[in-house]
């Protein structure tokens, strides 16, 4: 009776487990051979996420329902030892262009159909860049821009920045042209830029255009 008790014992506790198999093999496809069982039954301990393109091209290939899972770009404050390739030509757009009102390195930034996107109207091509910053060194005298903060994803680059500037001649806004030579002017703004073959191909400027004009004075605050 012992003997047929164990039998009996060790065949009702395996019960569970067959059960378990039967349910689990009527679950999956007959199709699948043993090794895709095999694969499919395995714990998975880790994912790596699919890699980003390569190139731009691949990027605007990429289906629109796919590109929420192409890998973001580098973050880096200004000055950090990771600012990439493309935020050092935003940044020399900035420092040396306007600041340093240095013209010549217009053609090394800029792609030659660019487009610069400001409130109420655009700059396009290389020429239209040059004719701005030579426009924003007759208006000030000194220009200071500082970065807050600058981070890309992909073959976008963000800044947000703020500028100090002395004015020179005439200030000209949505309200009409204004004389502001020696004052001291301040605006924050943000720019997004779209970058193409390591250069700016394309800007769309959000700047504080009241804040220029309380600054300069052409606006009192009530």
């Amino acid at each position: 009776m012992k003997i047929l008790f164990f039998i009996m014992l060790a065949v009702t506790s395996e019960l569970p487990a067959l059960w378990a198999q039967s349910v689990f093999r009527a679950a999956i496809p007959k199709t699948w051979d043993e090794a895709a069982l095999a694969d499919w039954a395995t714990p998975v301990t880790g994912l790596n996420p699919p890699p980003g393109p390569s190139s731009e091209e691949e990027y605007h290939r990429a289906p629109l329902g796919n590109q929420s899972s192409l890998s973001a770009g580098s973050v880096a404050q200004s000055g950090s030892a990771l600012t990439s390739a493309q935020q050092k030509v935003v940044l020399s757009y900035f420092h040396d262009v306007l600041d340093g009102r240095k013209v010549e390195l217009v053609d090394n930034l800029f792609q030659p159909d660019c487009v610069l996107h400001f409130g109420s109207s655009d700059v396009q091509g290389i020429a239209g860049v040059r004719v701005m910053v030579e426009g924003i060194k007759t208006t000030y005298s000194k220009l200071a821009t500082e970065v807050h903060d600058i981070f890309e994803s992909e073959y976008r680059v963000v800044v947000r920045i703020t500028h100090r500037a002395t004015g020179a001649g005439v200030l000209r806004s949505r309200i009409g042209n204004h004389d502001v030579s020696g004052k001291s002017i301040t605006w924050d703004a943000i720019v997004v830029f779209r970058m193409k073959n390591g250069k700016i191909a394309e800007d769309w400027v959000n700047r504080d255009e009241l804040g220029v004009l309380l600054s300069a004075g052409i606006l009192k605050a009530k």
